[in-house]
């Protein structure tokens, strides 16, 4: 039997380091999470004596990862370390250091398994399409996807140990993929990577997925699901029979994402009866120009429209996703997307800055048209000052951050929007609005995903004052 010791930078649920750890158990192997500097690391190393260091990483967070890895190499010499994750499997290159023995591009269930495997009993390992090694050089390869979703097993709820007793909001995916192609979306990417013949999207079948809802009911302590499909209304049919048998056989709260486009009455009557808390839609830009020539969105004006008036009537709560200094906005588009809220009147927007992740097809675009700098790309990391201001070259940049800060109270408050917009056209952004855009994320954060306030206080609050 071996062991597996991931390294996560947040102590929160993550379903693809469970679903990982899930797959070695099955296999008669040993798994652990934690998180922390090298001194919680080193401590969890004595602890669990790991036959192996997993990272698995972000776009948003590689660069701490690798500090890590570096350090854990420098203690620990003879553990081989791999990494696997979004950043990966589109950087390659940027993990091919001394400090990182193995690579996993693109899904790891197999590949992880396979060199666990390896490293317990020296049967090759390194066949698989998924992995690249560093004695190898490196030497990238096209990759395999998981087809059948089945075939896994559950997800290890065992792993963070937030107390069976405690009431707490878990995840689940029922589905990976998305049947659009959004031009900021890292599934587009992850599709043009598998290559031809890859599957836009694949389903677990819903017996499959009501059966694990029970057994996380029957065992655990649930305050709220959260459905973390792409799309989650992408297949209708499939939805609405999942949401019939989940009213009747599981009936606990809930929230999801969907597409305007997707939405029908027929959804909305039946979420209307069930304990619904919250829809996920995203509008991105009240542009149309942006959202469909520029992002790919495939959504009109009118169709957004048509989705909140259906989600009002049924009196189901929605907030709106929207993007900020995106290639080629201006002033009056980031306005356009306040006005469009106001139209909408979701319960709040959910406002981030565009971030040009590296090899996604908008960023490559970008670079070509000269509105990104890539030496600036690795600068693209979840810390505050990199989330409130943009590396997009756009002379309107500052004003349109400035219509960023203020996103919430104009749509929450439709009235403060006259001097609000006054205020983006004719005061620089300093840290004080950079603070009070914290604040506000911070405090929607704290009403709807509670186990990610911790993580905004700590970024926010502490790190943007640096700016």
């Amino acid at each position: 039997m071996a062991t597996v010791l991931f390294l996560d930078h947040f102590w929160i649920e993550n379903l693809g380091i469970m679903q990982l750890s899930a797959v070695l158990k099955r296999a008669g192997h040993a798994s652990h999470v934690t998180t922390g500097g090298i001194g919680a690391i080193a401590r969890a190393v004595e602890r669990y004596k790991p036959d192996l260091l997993a990272f698995s990483c972000f776009m948003t967070d590689y660069q701490w990862h690798l500090e890590r890895a570096a350090e854990c190499k420098q203690r620990f010499p003879e553990l081989p370390i791999i990494f696997g994750g979004y950043a990966p499997t589109f950087l390659t290159s940027s993990f091919c250091v001394d400090q990182v023995d193995y690579l996993c591009r693109g899904e790891g269930e197999e590949p992880l398994l396979h060199l666990v495997e390896y490293l317990e009993t020296g049967r090759p390992a390194m066949e698989d399409l998924n992995l690249l090694c560093r004695e190898d050089g490196f030497r990238a390869k096209p990759f395999n996807i998981v087809r059948d979703l089945d075939r896994l097993p559950w997800v290890d709820r065992d792993l963070f140990d937030f107390g069976r007793d405690n009431p707490h909001p878990f995840m689940i995916l029922t589905s990976r993929g998305c049947v659009h192609s959004c031009s900021f979306c890292t599934n587009t990417l992850m599709r043009e990577e598998a290559g031809p013949g890859t599957p836009k999207v694949r389903f677990r079948a819903l017996e499959d997925v009501l059966a694990e809802l029970r057994e996380l009911k029957k065992t655990r302590k649930v305050s709220e699901i959260k459905f973390v499909d792409y799309t989650f209304n992408q297949d209708q049919a499939r939805m609405l029979e999942l949401l019939e048998r989940y009213n009747c056989e599981i009936d606990l709260p809930f929230k999801f994402d969907i597409r305007g486009n997707f939405f029908t009455e027929d959804q909305a009557r039946l979420l209307a009866r069930s304990k619904c808390l919250l829809v996920h839609f995203g509008i991105e830009s009240g542009s149309e120009r942006l959202r469909n020539q520029v992002l790919n969105k495939n959504l009109s004006d009118a169709q957004i429209l048509a989705a909140a008036e259906l989600l009002h009537r049924y009196k189901l709560r929605f907030v709106t996703f929207n993007m900020w200094g995106l290639p080629h906005e201006t002033l009056a588009d980031a306005e356009r997307t306040i006005e469009l809220n106001h139209r909408v009147r979701p319960l709040s927007p959910v406002s981030t800055l565009y971030l040009p992740f590296a090899g996604h097809p908008l960023t490559r675009q970008s670079i070509e048209e000269g509105l990104v700098d890539p030496a600036e790309l690795p600068l693209v990391q979840f810390e505050p000052w990199r989330s409130c201001t943009s590396i997009v070259k756009n002379p309107d940049a500052r004003r349109i951050e400035m219509v960023m800060y203020f996103s919430h109270l104009s749509v929450v408050f439709p009235a403060t929007w006259p001097f609000f917009r006054w205020l983006a056209r004719t005061v620089r952004p300093n840290w004080f609005f950079r603070f009070l855009y914290a604040a506000i994320t911070l405090g929607f954060i704290v009403r709807w995903g509670p186990h990610f306030a911790w993580i905004v206080a700590k970024y926010s609050f502490l790190r943007l004052l640096r700016r």
